[in-house]
């Protein structure tokens, strides 16, 4: 995931083809992005079909639901309840290059939540400490 622009604020997500995912988009014209918190490494594994717990394994994912606090959004998507952000966006538009689909979607609504980004760096979580700005 990324920022397309601000104006009018647009991101972009890069999903696998193969993925329930991108027939669910495309039948609703709609989907959240939800930025996991230091806390979700689990659910994050969950997710990535890696949890090795059964959870993942239905083919329409409708079980990965089953670990987090999800409620539906304003534009339909779930939305998770502590994430630290979760965008809402309708579907502005989508193509396929090799193996993914990409979607931009216009970001509709945001929340927020509290505390650090889940980081995923060399095949591993990894801590990140917040900063203070120097002014």
């Amino acid at each position: 995931m990324c920022s397309v622009c601000a104006e009018p604020p647009l991101l972009l997500a890069c999903v696998n083809a193969d993925n329930e995912f991108c027939d669910l988009v495309d039948r609703s014209e709609r989907f959240a992005v939800n930025l996991l918190e230091q806390r979700h490494p689990e659910l994050a594994m969950v997710f990535a079909g890696l949890s090795g717990d059964g959870l993942s394994s239905a083919p329409d994912g409708t079980d990965r639901f089953a670990s987090g606090d999800w409620s539906t959004g304003a534009n339909g998507a779930p939305v998770l309840g502590d994430a630290l952000v979760s965008l809402q966006c309708s579907l502005e538009s989508s193509l396929q290059r090799g193996t993914h689909r990409v979607f931009i979607g216009l970001v509709t609504a945001v929340s927020t939540g509290s505390g650090l980004p889940l980081v995923y760096s060399d095949r591993g979580f990894v801590s990140i400490a917040a900063e203070g700005v120097a002014t």
